[in-house]
């Protein structure tokens, strides 16, 4: 639709309550969305927007936004399946200074003994250590690269190491976001059916689906990496491809880098501009020194950087789907907020291998607790239950090997 008829279209509804542009061809919406002072109902679906105005946000009264069909990159996904109220939060916070961010999460997934540490350890460009102990549970690192077609900007990826150990799959599971990058490692020299690629490729596009995966063959230079990539990329179609490296002679990492570069350059996440006082407090959260807070600590300091109370869970949400906080307001855990993600992991993975829990079938009583958990309070100890019982449903409704993996 041409910009003069939709600016007529927006006039003759300037008192109307609902306005279906939807299937019109627009490619961007006119600061004037912003004079139907009375809308309540806004239809967009199917057009070509990428963005959307911030003075859609002066439409206060809107309560139904419809945007399927549309590749928004402002607001950012995260923000948008939100939905409408989170949207607008989002544009008036906007109407301020922005800027943008160049990070993301980077989750690197395989079986154990495959070589995932020394993988990560050539990406943040770490020498290769042949004593380099196994990953128990999870470990977190940044990473940081370059952008491929930006010179002067740095990409960071918040690097999730995850310890491939079938036992470990449980805290796995409980971590994965989407929209994310993951780099899934297996070794060409014991072959791709014993790195169980099908079951991984599975359980990514179920948990994950709208992230790329990267395979990562690793002892490349034992032996050919010899995988059916035609027929895993027709059935998983966020399969971007192949990478061969070897972790003791680091051939191939210079292609891993870049191909992980190019990749992680188009991560929804990465380069969207955000409120710049959002960022503040973000980066504010990131920095506290407490394992956890309670979420009235953590209103206090958003609303010390000049956030709304009442915006506030947008932005709580956002940090939650990065990773940097763990964050559930409709279980037990809503009177806590785990700024340590890790630290949960760790506590997990002490039930996870622990041998009367093993023998009793996974049955975890209050001795068990006590004796795993000595450095939480009884409190605290109560909160990190319903954790080990959600992280073991969801190792219980894990996707299953498909046939032949």
């Amino acid at each position: 639709m041409r910009t003069d008829r939709l600016l007529e279209r927006l006039e003759h509804a300037r008192d109307a309550k609902g306005l279906n542009l939807g299937s019109q061809n627009i490619e961007e919406l006119p600061p004037a969305i912003g004079r139907l002072k009375d809308l309540e109902r806004l239809n967009l679906v199917w057009n070509r927007l990428t963005r959307l105005p911030v003075e859609l946000a002066q439409c206060t009264k809107l309560s139904h936004l419809a945007l399927e069909g549309n590749d928004l990159i402002f607001p950012p996904p995260e923000i948008v399946r939100q939905g409408t109220r989170a949207i607008l939060t989002f544009l008036r916070a906007s109407t301020s200074e922005r800027s943008r961010q160049w990070v993301s999460k980077l989750l690197i997934v395989g079986e154990g003994g495959v070589g995932k540490t020394q993988l990560l350890r050539h990406l943040r460009s770490i020498e290769y250590d042949p004593n380099i102990e196994t990953t128990h549970g999870i470990e977190i690192h940044p990473c940081e690269l370059p952008h491929p077609s930006q010179p002067d900007v740095e990409m960071r990826l918040n690097a999730w190491d995850f310890g491939g150990q079938q036992i470990y799959h449980a805290t796995h599971q409980f971590f994965l976001t989407d929209r994310s990058l993951f780099l899934l490692a297996w070794n060409a020299r014991t072959g791709y059916e014993q790195g169980r690629l099908r079951y991984w490729l599975e359980t990514i596009n179920a948990l994950a689906p709208d992230s790329p995966i990267l395979l990562v063959s690793t002892h490349s230079d034992q032996r050919e990496a010899d995988i059916p990539l035609v027929e895993l990329r027709r059935r998983f179609p966020r399969l971007a491809g192949q990478v061969e490296i070897s972790n003791a002679t680091g051939a191939g990492v210079s292609e891993l880098r870049s191909r992980v570069a190019r990749l992680a350059a188009t991560l929804p996440l990465m380069g969207e501009e955000w409120p710049r006082n959002w960022l503040e407090a973000a980066e504010h959260i990131r920095q506290i020194a407490q394992k956890y807070v309670k979420p009235t600590f953590l209103l206090e300091i958003l609303e010390h950087f000049g956030i709304d109370p009442a915006d506030s869970s947008v932005l709580i949400q956002w940090l939650h789907d990065l990773g940097d906080i763990l964050q559930y307001s409709d279980n037990e855990l809503k009177e806590i907020v785990i700024i340590k993600p890790q630290w949960v992991a760790e506590h997990i993975g002490r039930v996870l291998v622990h041998p009367p829990v093993i023998e009793n079938a996974g049955i975890f009583n209050h001795q068990d607790m006590e004796h795993l958990w000595p450095d939480l309070d009884v409190g605290m100890q109560l909160h990190f239950e319903p954790v080990f019982k959600l992280s073991t449903f969801m190792a219980d409704s894990q996707v299953p090997d498909p046939p032949g993996s």
